[in-house]
């Protein structure tokens, strides 16, 4: 009988290019699919926050998406190294980082720091900000619901100014020295907050309430050597 041999040959199968015609289609289709979704999609951004980013500082809502929110995130605290008179953003916190001298001043204006904005949380972290000698006017003026602390203000009219119907304010741990008056409230102005200062050496008054304002509260202050009164 016989020897069979069994001699393999080689076999060549069809290339799949039904099948790669088909994938090629449907990433194709895929990829159109997400451009035109993308296009369509309505993007909401928020306002210019405090330091270019896209955090609104008063709101409560994490504007950029980044799980922080006003003063948390990183867009509403700005370090700052100079007078400033606008431009201050609601709700931001500004750190000072060096002190501030006559010199840095405007001549024009007398005032260093001028927050026009509310909801500004001012934080001096112990920097002095000085004026001219029996300058009239204020070092630091606010107007609306501003937290301003830990600042040493000296040779200013005041050291610190609540403007005429300003309310909501809160002025602590500050150190007024050498002004005319240490902190002065003009008229009408209601529901301000001044604790832990300390006021010595002014010329007139330590603290100086105008009237008709109401509803202030006054606590843990400490005054010494202000000729006509530490409070009036």
């Amino acid at each position: 009988r016989s020897k069979q041999r069994s001699v393999g040959r080689k076999i060549s199968l069809p290339k799949p290019k039904i099948w790669l015609n088909v994938s090629i289609v449907l990433v194709v289709v895929v990829l159109l699919t997400l451009t035109f979704y993308a296009s369509q999609r309505k993007v909401v951004v928020g306002k210019a926050g405090t330091s270019g980013g896209n955090e609104i500082c008063n709101n409560g809502i994490d504007d950029d998406s980044d799980t922080a929110t006003d003063r948390d995130d990183p867009d509403c605290v700005i370090n700052f190294a100079k007078c400033m008179q606008n431009n201050w953003k609601p709700g931001a916190k500004y750190n000072l980082t060096r002190d501030l001298w006559p010199e840095d001043v405007p001549s024009d204006l007398g005032t260093c720091l001028n927050i026009s904005a509310n909801d500004v949380l001012l934080e001096c972290n112990g920097h002095t900000i000085a004026g001219e000698k029996h300058a009239s006017q204020p070092g630091i003026r606010v107007a609306q619901s501003a937290k301003v602390q830990n600042c040493r203000v000296t040779e200013f009219g005041y050291g610190i100014e609540i403007v005429s119907n300003g309310n909501g304010n809160i002025l602590q741990d500050n150190i007024l020295v050498r002004n005319k008056r240490g902190i002065y409230l003009r008229g009408n102005s209601d529901g301000n907050t001044i604790q832990r200062n300390s006021f010595r050496n002014n010329e007139n008054q330590g603290i100086l309430i105008s009237a008709g304002s109401t509803s202030n509260i006054l606590r843990d202050n400490t005054g010494c050597d202000n000729p006509e009164q530490d409070l009036w």
